[in-house]
């Protein structure tokens, strides 16, 4: 599987503060890196795993972007740390059995969509008429 996920800090000051005390619970450095954005983001990467910064992005002043999973067949498993540098470049399209997106673009068709759906003159709301009336009583 290969994993994506995009983040945008929108505030700052709250991802220093998650900084400050990861490096405060860090007896041994007293660097400081903390101070800056790319610091911070450094120290919070390092500290928390992917999949928790994904659940917690918002406390940690994130807000998610977009974000792909691609679940790729292989006939042999890579060698440790072989795809490292350029994780997504050795997939071949051939292999993926199965891609989830995640985007705002998609929120945004889906809610044309809907509204679409609403406003289609096509649609019947008598249809339900034609259906018969649920029997409580019988199980």
């Amino acid at each position: 599987m290969l994993i994506r996920r995009d983040y945008a800090v929108v505030e700052p000051q709250r991802l220093r503060a998650h900084a400050q005390r990861i490096e405060a619970a860090d007896d041994d450095e007293s660097t400081e890196t903390s101070g800056t954005v790319h610091g911070a983001l450094g120290l919070l990467f390092g500290e928390f795993e992917p999949d928790e910064i994904a659940s917690r992005h918002t406390e940690f002043g994130l807000e998610e972007g977009d974000s792909t999973l691609w679940v790729a067949a292989s006939d042999e498993p890579a060698e440790p740390g072989e795809w490292l540098e350029s994780p997504f470049e050795q997939v071949d399209p051939q292999q993926v059995v199965c891609r989830f997106d995640v985007s705002a673009v998609f929120d945004d068709e889906d809610l044309e969509d809907d509204l679409d759906d609403e406003l289609d003159p096509s649609l019947d709301e008598d249809e339900d008429e034609d259906l018969d009336p649920l029997d409580a009583t019988t199980r």
